[in-house]
């Protein structure tokens, strides 16, 4: 017997994989049901990314923006150097989150 993980769906419209034994649907093979789970996850990828890239850009926007006002308008450049620093981290951890939040 072997064991699969499957994409699942449930009626909120969250997702998550799924362990499965046996053959699966419909007598499939264990292939069969990996290239499911890839298709459905680069689909998911697909529909996600533009998603995440504006998130992103909302996040960046708002950070800049909120020293701009902190400072009006004239952002001391140590801050501003500390900001480009901290932006990255700061994007990785609301990446995380996010996809963190969305499976669960």
């Amino acid at each position: 017997m072997q064991a699969a993980l499957a994409w699942s769906e449930g009626a909120d419209g969250r997702g998550g994989f799924l362990a499965t034994h046996g053959e699966g649907r419909g007598g499939s093979s264990f292939a069969a049901t990996r290239r499911r789970v890839w298709i459905r996850f680069l689909a998911r990828i697909r529909v996600d990314l533009p998603v995440a890239i504006i998130d992103g850009m909302m996040v960046s926007a708002s950070f800049v923006a909120l020293l701009a006002i902190r400072f009006e308008g004239h952002i001391p450049p140590t801050y501003s150097e500390r900001m480009f620093e901290f932006l990255p981290v700061a994007l990785r951890s609301r990446a995380f989150r996010r996809e963190l939040l969305y499976v669960l």
